[in-house]
């Protein structure tokens, strides 16, 4: 996720292994990707009652590209201090932690606090089950 609200923006751009998609401006390609940008005050939340996926109340969805029972991206907020467990039957899970403390554990991790930019990833064709605790910050 990036933002630029400046005047000038610049940015530092490191890549750590490839394949390496940045190419001199010669060597221009259109390979269709767009970026999304989105803005908390552009964002209209579903709520639980409206989800059929989601069984606990005060949590809500964001729905940001594709569809849910399919490949997709999601944002879910959690209300401050939740109890509860996130179940997929997908192959992999992805998360980033983008504001308070989550309290994570699951099969694979045992209880760790995650800040701000944390990131959660599990895969496999097993059934994915994460404990989160939300607090306040």
């Amino acid at each position: 996720m990036t933002a630029a609200n400046g005047e000038t923006n610049l940015i530092y751009l490191e890549i750590d292994s490839g394949p390496y998609l940045v190419k001199p401006s010669n060597e221009k390609f259109d390979n269709g990707e767009r970026p999304i940008n989105l803005h908390r005050n552009n964002i209209v939340w579903m709520e639980h009652k409206d989800l059929n996926f989601i069984e606990a109340k005060g949590v809500k969805a964001y729905f940001v590209w594709g569809e849910p029972s399919k490949l997709s991206g999601s944002m879910v907020k959690i209300p401050a201090e939740f109890k509860g467990t996130i179940h997929t039957e997908a192959s992999e899970f992805k998360s980033v932690i983008i504001a308070g403390q989550v309290n994570y554990n699951s099969k694979e991790q045992k209880a760790v606090s995650l800040e701000p930019g944390s990131y959660i990833q599990s895969s496999g064709k097993t059934f994915t089950s994460l404990r989160i605790k939300a607090m306040k910050k």
